[in-house]
């Protein structure tokens, strides 16, 4: 079978974007995934660049939906 781990972590999630952000303190409460260097850089909602510092992949099961 597959293991899950549950953490709980408050932030918001627009299923629209093509990428979300996560803070530091919310990477490190889902146990630090692995992240992987990629060289672009984001725009913000106010246009303003953003620059990332890796990319990870989880999955995500959202209580109640």
């Amino acid at each position: 079978g597959v293991e899950r781990t549950t953490y709980e972590v408050s932030t918001l999630i627009d299923s629209s974007a093509d990428s979300n952000i996560l803070s530091y303190s919310a990477w490190e409460i889902l146990g630090r995934p692995t992240l992987v260097n990629v060289p672009i850089e984001l725009q913000s909602f106010s246009c303003e660049d953003t620059s990332i510092v890796g990319k990870c992949t989880i999955t995500m099961y959202i209580q109640g939906h």
